[in-house]
């Protein structure tokens, strides 16, 4: 249930895969700075550490590699 936000990928955003690896269907890109909910993971695959998010928006789930991810830190 922790929530976290797209970091340090630029003006491209994550890749928001069906599965946790970089072959898997791509659902479409997450914009830098947007929230997620952590529902699944983590899982290793291609040298990445990938975590199930959650789309708050429509409820869409899917796979981000946790080197651009942060965790929300909640006052």
């Amino acid at each position: 249930g922790a929530q976290v936000k797209v970091v340090d990928t630029g003006p491209n955003g994550l890749n928001f895969r069906r599965e946790p690896n970089r072959s898997a269907e791509r659902i479409r890109s997450l914009p830098e700075g947007s929230v997620y909910e952590v529902v699944g993971g983590p899982a290793d695959a291609d040298g990445y550490t990938w975590w199930q998010l959650r789309d708050p928006a429509d409820g869409t789930t899917g796979w981000g590699a946790g080197i651009y991810l942060r965790r929300v830190v909640q006052p």
